[in-house]
C-alpha cells in the first residue's frame, strides 16, 4: 500500500488555475436540457389527461388546506400525495369512492414527505 501511494504523481492544485485535460475539448452542438423525468408515453399521457388531472383538480377543490402541516407549511394545498406510493402498489386515481390513499398537501410538505423527512416520519405521514 505504501509503495503504491508513493508512485502517484502529486501536483498541488493552484488557486485560479484550471485542471489540465491533456487535449482541448471539441466544440460541438450545445447540450439539450435534461429534464428530471422522462416524457410520458402516449398511453400514460392519455390516462393522465382523462383520469388523473380531473381527479387532482376535484380533490384539491374539495381539500383546499394542507393536511400535513410540517415546518414551513404554506397552508394552501397544491399537490395530491399518495399515502401508499405508486412504487409500493399505490394507485394514482381512486379505485372506489372509499379509497383513502390520497391527501392534499402544499408543495413544501409534499417535498418533505417525499424526501422522508424525520418530522414527517414522527407525524406518521410516511408509508
Amino acid at each position: 500500500m505504501l509503495l503504491w501511494s508513493m508512485t502517484l504523481k502529486r501536483t498541488p492544485l493552484q488557486l485560479g488555475v484550471g485542471l489540465s485535460r491533456g487535449k482541448e475539448l471539441k466544440k460541438g452542438p450545445p447540450l439539450e436540457s435534461n429534464s428530471r423525468l422522462p416524457q410520458r408515453s402516449k398511453k400514460t399521457a392519455e390516462f393522465y389527461a382523462k383520469e388523473r388531472i380531473p381527479f387532482v383538480i376535484k380533490f384539491l377543490a374539495d381539500h383546499p388546506m394542507c393536511a400535513a402541516n410540517l415546518r414551513g407549511c404554506q397552508g394552501e394545498s397544491v399537490d395530491v400525495d399518495e399515502i401508499l406510493p405508486r412504487s409500493l402498489g399505490g394507485n394514482v386515481v381512486p379505485i372506489d369512492e372509499n379509497d383513502s390513499n390520497f391527501r392534499a398537501v402544499c408543495r413544501v410538505c409534499h417535498t418533505l414527505i417525499t424526501d422522508r423527512d424525520p418530522e414527517a416520519e414522527k407525524k406518521g405521514l410516511l408509508a
